[in-house]
């Protein structure tokens, strides 16, 4: 019986050991390995479907590194490299980007949660400025501070690849981001930016709009979750100057009404902007009416998420005015607010008239099986809403929900959850 069970448990391990080192692959192209044999193995094959790498924490060997070097700097297929949680160091970047001299398709590498700090960053910026084809880098939930700011911008200023860069989640700082602030003008490629989670304060974001209010290439700004607070007026003249930035993310800053005020007042003038996220910024009543006003004349904003800011009565009739004068928003986030049964109703009146809203989202509300009905019975003769979402709402009766839906496929989210 003893030899029967080593046996099962030896066959277990084997199989498992396999099962591990197996290399998995989507219908999106990405693949993944989770050893370096396993990576040079993709990357040697040069499978013309193969398009991302994910080898996620498989560098432990020096000699492996090189092994892995060589097999990418041949390669001519994988156009994006996620090689995040494997804590590089300078050596590994130092062998990886002179093999990459021979590159010419890898256009994106993710170095997030690298542990990369300046020694690192010093290193990387240099290979990086020899680079002519990388066009992504995602340097997301590392040890970025003020110094590797510097290093990044003098990098920047004369970049003519790079196309998006993610610093989210590091210790930029206010005064790291006086630092970043100058390669705007200079550098004439990027279009995407992240500097979200990095504890910039407010009393500096001036030295990046004043900046910006002159740059001709930025698309994608995202500041979300930093200290800006209410000092953003400077704000105002950059939305009114700038006429490339096509999505501004200010979530989680705690600008307020005032905040509001100096967005709207910029947009007033501003005809390129269409996507705003103001997701968790304490708006009140009062900063709904200011909004409504702009909706019922703006053309040029699509997506509005306006998720996580607690509103008190009253504020969806308000927000109703404008909507129903638009005719150019397709996104619409308003979960995680109070909504009442009158308030659906409202937003049930919008949604039989409204022509081109495509997603609304109604997540983490207080709505239930009734107001998910009413929302059904509007939507009868509405054929542009694609997507309704209802995540974690208590409702009792989900079939009878889907079946009140002329169109089922829409409703997404949609489950029994208990809260009792």
């Amino acid at each position: 019986m003893k030899n029967i069970r080593k046996i099962l448990l030896i066959i277990t391990v084997l199989f498992y050991s396999v099962l591990s080192a197996e290399i998995c692959r989507d219908k999106s192209g990405n693949v993944y390995v989770d050893s370096v044999k396993e990576a040079i193995k993709v990357l040697n094959a040069n499978n013309p479907e193969d398009k991302t790498l994910v080898c996620n924490d498989i560098f432990y060997e020096d000699i492996k590194v090189e092994s892995f070097a060589r097999a990418l700097g041949k390669n001519k297929t994988i156009t994006k490299l996620d090689i995040s949680g494997n804590y590089i160091d300078s050596r590994e970047i130092h062998i990886i980007f002179e093999k990459l001299k021979n590159n010419k398709t890898l256009k994106k590498i993710d170095f997030s949660d690298d542990r990369i700090g300046f020694s690192v960053m010093d290193v990387l910026a240099k290979k990086l400025s020899e680079n002519t084809i990388i066009e992504e880098l995602d340097f997301s939930y590392n040890r970025l501070d003020a110094e590797c700011a510097g290093i990044i911008a003098n990098l920047l200023k004369n970049n003519k690849t790079l196309k998006k860069i993610n610093l989210s989640d590091n210790k930029i700082g206010s005064e790291g981001l006086c630092a970043l602030a100058n390669f705007f003008l200079t550098n004439k490629t990027l279009e995407e930016f992240n500097l979200s989670y990095n504890c910039i304060e407010g009393k500096v974001i001036f030295v990046l709009t004043d900046v910006l209010a002159k740059n001709k290439f930025l698309k994608n700004l995202d500041l979300s979750y930093n200290f800006i607070g209410n000092e953003c007026s400077c704000f105002i003249e950059m939305l009114k100057a700038n006429k490339t930035l096509k999505v501004l993310n200010l979530s989680g800053n705690g600008m307020g009404d005032e905040g509001i005020y100096n967005i709207l007042e910029g947009l007033n003038e501003n005809k390129s902007l269409e996507e705003l996220l103001f997701s968790n910024n304490k708006i009140t009543n009062e900063g709904i009416n200011a909004l409504s006003g702009l909706l019922s004349k703006n053309q040029s904003l699509k997506k509005l998420d306006l998720s996580k800011n607690n509103f008190s009565d009253d504020w969806v009739s308000n927000l109703v005015i404008g909507l129903k004068e638009n005719t150019i928003l397709e996104v619409l986030n308003l979960s995680d607010n109070p909504i009442k049964t009158k308030d659906i109703y409202q937003l049930a009146d919008l949604l039989k008239i409204d022509k081109k809203l495509k997603i609304l989202d109604f997540s983490s509300t207080q709505i239930g099986d009734e107001e998910l009905i009413i929302l059904a019975d509007s939507l009868k003769n509405n054929s542009s809403l694609e997507k309704l979402c209802v995540y974690y709402l208590a409702i009792k009766d989900e079939a009878k929900i889907l079946n009140s839906f002329k169109n089922p496929k829409i409703v997404e989210g949609l489950k029994f959850i208990s809260f009792d």
